[in-house]
Parts: structure tokens; sequence; C-alpha cells
């Protein structure tokens, strides 16, 4: 509550999205997109690598936070399986998507493979205007944008 005196909710769900492990060395959802997923920013359009994610790979992600070792789909797939379900199940629940939308993404997930990282950054999201119709797809995609480092010298 403290913190909301001083930021809004979107930049603290900002900070927290930029600085959380991931595993295999990603703090932040770009880096993890690009970590697990091989994506990569694109300069021409202006995407960051999080923005490629669909549905499924955004609910595996999501699901990592929790506990990163134990979630890491490249070391425990079965585990990180289940906690995308769980996060899924979260989803359909709270309204965002549909059971049907639940199984699409379960099943594409089965045929990911996910890639040891290549680089890593951390990144800052951005809330975007994403609504529930829009995340009510597997199609659907996690907005972020890159803000560079300052160094600390």
């Amino acid at each position: 509550v403290l913190m909301e005196t001083f930021w809004s909710k979107e930049r603290i769900l900002e900070m927290y999205l930029n600085s959380i492990p991931y595993g295999q060395e990603a703090y932040g959802i770009d880096a993890a997109a690009s970590a697990y997923f091989g994506y990569q920013d694109d300069p021409t359009t202006g995407e960051s690598a999080a923005q490629h994610l669909d549905l499924s790979q955004a609910s595996m992600l999501a699901g990592i936070p929790q506990n990163p070792n134990t979630n890491n789909p490249l070391q425990h797939p079965q585990h990180a399986h289940d906690r995308q379900s769980q996060v899924l199940q979260s989803m359909v629940t709270a309204g965002y998507i549909t059971s049907s939308d639940m199984k699409a993404a379960l099943r594409y997930l089965k045929r990911l493979k996910p890639t040891a990282p290549t680089r890593t950054k951390s990144c800052s999201a951005r809330r975007s205007p994403v609504s529930a119709t829009r995340l009510s797809s597997p199609q659907s995609s996690v907005s972020t944008s890159m803000r560079r480092a300052r160094s600390a010298g």
C-alpha cells in the first residue's frame, strides 16, 4: 500500500516484471522470452522479445517466478507444465480466457521446444491495452517496452 503512494499500479507491475528471476539467468519477462523461446527484439518494428509470446508461452513463463528452479521447463518439463495448467486455470476462473482457450494453450505447449539462452537482458514492461477479449485466444501477446539501463559509474 505504501508503494502505491509513490507509484501507480502499472509502474509497480512494470518494476516487478522487470526484476523477477525466471531461471536460466533471465531477469524480466523479455529476457525470459529470449532465454526459453529464442525470441529476439525486432528493431524494425520496435517489438520486444516478449511481445512475440502467445498465450501458451506467456502462461508457461507466468508460472516460473513462483519457484524458478522447480518450474523451469528445461529442467523440469512436467512440473512446469503442471504449473502452467494452474496459471491457465486461474485465468479461466477470473474470466480472462475460456476453458477452450486453456485446452488449446495446453495442447500447443506440448509442441514447444524451449531453447537454451543466447543472451539475457532486463526489460521494462508497460501496461498495454490488452482486454479480456484479446486474452481469449492462444494467439494473445504480452506487450513490453525496453529501457536501456544506466551504468552506476
